[in-house]
């Protein structure tokens, strides 16, 4: 059975683009302007997932939220989107201040056109890390311009089963062989690695570098996933493992994954400790 059907348009994708961009912009400077719960309620979708550190129903947690004095502000400086123009993610540094108290990190808001044209964020991440200057860091968006929005018929659900699947045989492999060899085939060449009290990496070098330095064997256990319209961009999240000789670490984690020249890799990887035992 047919998925789902895009329409052929002549609307060029970087439309679409800045339109998110602009959103990610517009949520920050509510979040300053009126308070961190006012603008998260306003920019997340009903079934928006967040990290704390499980994955857990972002509308819920900030509707039960207290407003107060803290400061939220971020700014996007990387993003990318899905080539049929409804789905992508942002990402870039954020401040968080309450009283003398300041912390800092990055951020990852996967974004998901509505019926009615807005824009909400459906995954919202981040990690801490040492102090960044948000007013200096430069933003390195992809150009669309020569694009157009795609059009294609694609399976919607059948995409989304071989996202699963390959997620599921990368955790297969890494513990039939006590290795992430499986895990690092799928990394793009571009891929960026975002852990707690680090710096964001890119680039698969160094990331396969940091994770064989400080994280045995990785196993996946996925919660959920969700793919766009083309059937070109993905994300999964969920709960597991790094698994050493004498301990066992569990994570959360969100993937988001891009198809390129028909195969899935891993653009975005992010691991959010939840205890070690």
């Amino acid at each position: 059975m047919i998925g789902n059907i895009i329409l052929s348009q002549k609307k060029e994708l970087q439309t679409e683009f800045d339109s998110m961009i602009k959103s990610e912009i517009a949520f920050s400077k509510l979040s300053e302007e009126q308070g961190i719960k006012k603008s998260f309620l306003t920019y997340f979708s009903d079934e928006s997932i967040v990290f704390r550190p499980e994955p857990v129903n972002g509308k819920k947690i900030y509707e039960a939220r207290n407003e107060d004095s803290s400061k939220l502000t971020w700014k996007p400086v990387y993003a990318e989107i899905s080539s049929s123009g409804e789905i992508g993610f942002t990402t870039g540094p954020w401040k968080f201040s309450k009283d003398t108290n300041i912390a800092y990190g990055h951020f990852i808001s996967i974004w998901k056109k509505q019926k009615d044209n807005t824009w909400k964020v459906i995954v919202d991440a981040g990690i801490p890390h040492d102090a960044i200057n948000l007013e200096t860091s430069i933003s390195n968006f992809p150009d669309y311009n020569s694009e157009n929005i795609s059009s294609i018929i694609i399976d919607k659900p059948k995409v989304k089963k071989n996202l699963l699947w390959i997620e599921k045989e990368i955790s297969e492999q890494s513990q039939k062989r006590y290795s992430n060899k499986t895990f690092f085939n799928h990394f793009d060449e571009n891929i960026r690695l975002y852990r707690p009290g680090y710096l964001p990496m890119e680039g698969k070098k160094n990331c396969e570098k940091f994770v064989s330095q400080s994280e045995e064997y990785l196993i996946w256990n996925t919660k959920d996933a969700g793919v766009s319209n083309a059937g070109d961009f993905g994300y999964t999240y969920g709960i597991g493992k790094s698994i050493a000789k004498d301990s066992t670490e569990e994570f959360s984690y969100l993937n988001i994954w891009r198809k390129k020249n028909s195969h899935w890799k891993i653009v975005l990887n992010l691991l959010l400790p939840l205890k070690s035992n």
